[in-house]
């Protein structure tokens, strides 16, 4: 699809602009929102549809295969929570980046209309954006209720980034369902201390304490 739509001629703004078109245009995926599903690239381009870091997935894969410098950045929204069962949700961003010239650079995004918080973006490694789809997929199991499955998840993703603190925290509410309340006071404690303007982290110990 990639290779019938861009063509060796085109500049790399062209070919961002192409990749955006494969992306979201009714004529290729139409890539639709979803927030309940974290997918890989491939799923993503089966399902036509998916969350910011499933498409992110997606989009960073196609823009490295052709040439295209990119890389996950994470940013800031503003705080809103959604209730999901007995779980508080709060819903972080992330979308893709890359450098045209040392002086110019462009953003991809896909999301609803959400508030993002100005001058908080951050570029991560591959490695950090690996931990955080191991953390969705664990998020997603603790909303079905698989404790062992998100458990799995969690410590994944703390395994490629010992300094995630929203897997921290969501690993702490394992633990807490689970009744071991060492190991989720230990938990959001790590979360707090990777993270100490972390909401969720400071809500949970205060919950935790009470």
């Amino acid at each position: 699809m990639v290779d019938g739509y861009v063509t060796r001629f085109d500049t790399d703004v062209e070919k961002v602009r192409k990749l955006q078109d494969i992306l979201y245009s009714e004529e290729f995926l139409h890539i639709q929102y979803n927030d309940e599903k974290t997918y890989t690239a491939i799923e993503t381009f089966y399902e036509r549809e998916g969350n910011c870091l499933g498409v992110m997935n997606l989009y960073i894969g196609m823009a490295r295969y052709l040439g295209l410098d990119a890389s996950f950045q994470t940013v800031r929204v503003q705080p809103s929570w959604d209730l999901r069962g007995d779980l508080l949700v709060l819903s972080e961003h992330i979308n893709a980046t890359g450098r045209f010239s040392p002086a110019r650079y462009y953003v991809v995004d896909f999301t609803p209309e959400i508030a993002l918080q100005q001058l908080t973006s951050r570029v991560i490694d591959d490695q950090d954006g690996r931990a955080l789809f191991f953390n969705n997929l664990g998020a997603e199991a603790l909303l079905r209720g698989d404790l062992d499955t998100a458990l799995a998840y969690f410590k994944n993703a703390l395994f490629l980034n010992p300094d995630l603190a929203i897997a921290w925290n969501n690993m702490g509410t394992v633990y807490s369902r689970s009744g071991d309340s060492d190991f989720a006071e230990y938990s959001y404690k790590m979360a707090f201390e990777s993270d100490n303007r972390s909401v969720t982290a400071i809500n949970n110990l205060a919950k935790f304490y009470a």
